[in-house]
């Protein structure tokens, strides 16, 4: 579960963690996980007005993405 889909849920813990900060910051890559997500459920179009409701919040950054960003999933440890 991520931590968008916790706070959808009412999670408190998180709730109560973004209730004390300035800034919350998303990441593209975790944005286009959440759509895909949404595209394949019932309801898609409710989830996709929510979330544009979340992002448009004068708190939300996306987080500056770089390639070496974009690569950092697909590295072996």
């Amino acid at each position: 579960m991520t931590a968008y889909s916790a706070y959808r849920n009412g999670n408190t813990l998180v709730l109560d963690s973004l209730a004390g900060v300035d800034r919350v910051y998303m990441s593209v890559f975790v944005l286009g996980e959440l759509v895909f997500g949404f595209e394949g459920g019932d309801r898609s179009i409710e989830n996709r007005h929510e979330l544009d409701k979340f992002l448009r919040k004068p708190t939300v950054r996306f987080v500056e993405t770089t390639r070496e960003t974009a690569e950092v999933p697909g590295l072996r440890t």
